[in-house]
């Protein structure tokens, strides 16, 4: 013969879902499930609010490795930086030149920029 299992509450804790209890002792709010549609779009606003901080620190990073503020700084931007093969960088003591070198017929500079 199988006994019922006697449920009872952990130490320390009331019963909350009878109503003949004061309110303060009773649950009165009724928990409804969400519908699937309500419970897709909070889960896509969560996925979207973790992409944002995601594209957020990204965006932080990525000024924090591009920016400078001297001249020796601009260099090191300048050098870390993978251009085209078209571009050459040329650092002089205070001068830095980027130039766009055409050399099919003969070397002939198609743009440059003096910094």
């Amino acid at each position: 013969m199988c006994a019922l299992k006697v449920f009872q509450t952990a130490k320390f804790t009331v019963p909350t879902i009878f109503t003949d209890f004061p309110t303060y002792l009773s649950n009165s709010a009724n928990t409804a499930r969400e519908c699937p549609e309500q419970r897709l779009q909070i889960l896509e606003n969560e996925h979207l609010q973790r992409l944002i901080q995601a594209s957020i620190i990204s965006k932080e990073e990525f000024e924090k490795k591009k920016s400078f503020t001297s001249f020796p700084e601009l260099e090191e931007c300048l050098n870390a930086e993978e251009l085209q093969d078209i571009w050459t960088v040329v650092c002089k003591n205070d001068l830095v030149i980027i130039r766009m070198l055409d050399a099919i017929i003969s070397p002939v500079i198609k743009a440059s920029v003096i910094i």
